[in-house]
C-alpha cells in the first residue's frame, strides 16, 4: 500500500511538473512553433508514449493538418492532411469526446492511411480536441504506450495540456489578427502609413549599423 501512495505521488509531481512546464512555455519568448513542440515532447514523455501529434482544421475543406509530429517521418508527416471525419482524430474532432483506444486494429474509425506516411505502426490511441470556448479547431493524439495500456489519468492529464495549448494557439492567432490590422488597411489589405514608417525606422536603423546610405523613392498613384 505504501509503495502504491508513493508512486501515486510520483505520478502527481510529474503531472503537475509538466503543467508548469507548459505554462512556462506559454510565457516565454518562443515562438509558437517552438512552444507547442517544448509541450508535445514533454506531455509524451510524462505519459509515456512512442510518438504524438497535433493537428489543425483548415476551415476550408474542414480536413485536419499535421502541424507538429514527434518522431519517425516527422518531417514528410507536417501538412499532410486526413479527410473530415477520417480516424480516430477525424471522430474526435468532429464529435468532441476524446475516447481511450487500446487496439486500432479492433476500432472501425481506425484509419490505415495515415501509417503509411507517419512511418508508425498505430497499435494504440489517445486522442483529445483542441477547443476554445466550445469550438472545436484540432486536436492531439498521442501513439502507442511504452507501458501498458492508456488510463484514465492520462487522458485526464492530456486534456489539461490540451486546454492550455488551444489557449497558446487562440492567443497567437488573436495576435496575428491584431497586428494585420493596425498595419494594414482592412478595405485594400495594403500596408498602411504605420508599417511603411515601421520598415522606413527599421532601414534606417539597420543603414546606421552597416554605415551604409539609405533612399527612398515615392511613387504617388493617387493623380493628386
Amino acid at each position: 500500500a505504501i509503495t502504491q501512495l508513493q508512486e501515486t505521488a510520483c505520478l502527481r509531481v510529474r503531472e503537475l511538473t509538466l503543467l508548469n512546464e507548459a505554462c512556462l512555455a506559454l510565457t516565454s519568448d518562443l515562438d509558437l512553433e517552438q512552444i507547442l513542440t517544448t509541450i508535445m515532447l514533454r506531455t509524451s514523455d510524462v505519459i509515456g508514449v512512442e510518438t504524438g501529434s497535433l493537428l489543425l482544421v483548415d476551415e476550408a475543406s474542414d480536413e485536419l493538418v499535421f502541424r507538429i509530429s514527434l518522431g519517425g517521418n516527422a518531417d514528410g508527416v507536417l501538412a499532410r492532411r486526413i479527410p473530415p471525419g477520417k480516424g480516430i482524430a477525424g471522430w474526435v474532432f468532429q464529435q468532441g469526446q476524446p475516447p481511450l483506444v487500446p487496439d486500432v486494429q479492433a476500432d472501425p474509425r481506425y484509419f490505415p492511411e495515415v501509417d503509411q506516411f507517419t512511418g508508425f505502426q498505430t497499435r494504440s490511441i489517445l486522442c483529445v480536441p483542441l477547443r476554445v470556448r466550445g469550438q472545436h479547431f484540432g486536436v492531439i493524439e498521442l501513439v502507442n504506450k511504452v507501458a501498458g495500456e492508456f488510463a484514465a489519468e492520462d487522458l485526464r492529464l492530456l486534456e489539461s495540456v490540451a486546454a492550455l495549448t488551444a489557449t497558446a494557439i487562440e492567443q497567437s492567432r488573436l495576435h496575428e489578427w491584431t497586428t494585420s490590422f493596425i498595419l494594414v488597411d482592412p478595405v485594400t489589405r495594403l500596408p498602411n502609413h504605420r508599417l511603411f514608417l515601421d520598415a522606413l525606422e527599421r532601414e534606417a536603423a539597420r543603414s546606421r549599423r552597416y554605415g551604409r546610405t539609405c533612399s527612398l523613392l515615392l511613387l504617388g498613384v493617387d493623380r493628386r
